[in-house]
């Protein structure tokens, strides 16, 4: 069994929606992560630019369990 954490970073708004442009992959739980993030991941992506013209503003749903002004993550739904 393998153990591993995605780090979600560099969040940017794109069209009204907040979109992280930066996420790192490391073995192991959240607590035991190394840091610093950047100097020991297993994978990392890196987005350089987005595109948001395939699904209009009106379908994207933010996650209502969320409290205003928390981290508050968008969903696609089909």
């Amino acid at each position: 069994m393998a153990v591993g954490t995605i780090h979600y970073g560099d969040y940017r708004n794109v069209r009204g929606v907040q979109v992280s442009f930066d996420q790192i992959v490391t073995i192991g739980s959240p607590r035991n992560a190394l840091r610093p993030l950047d100097k020991h991941y297993f994978h990392r992506l890196t987005v350089k630019e987005t595109a948001c013209d395939s699904v209009p503003k009106d379908q994207v749903l933010l996650d209502s369990t969320q409290d205003e002004g928390s981290d508050r993550k968008p969903h696609s739904h089909s």
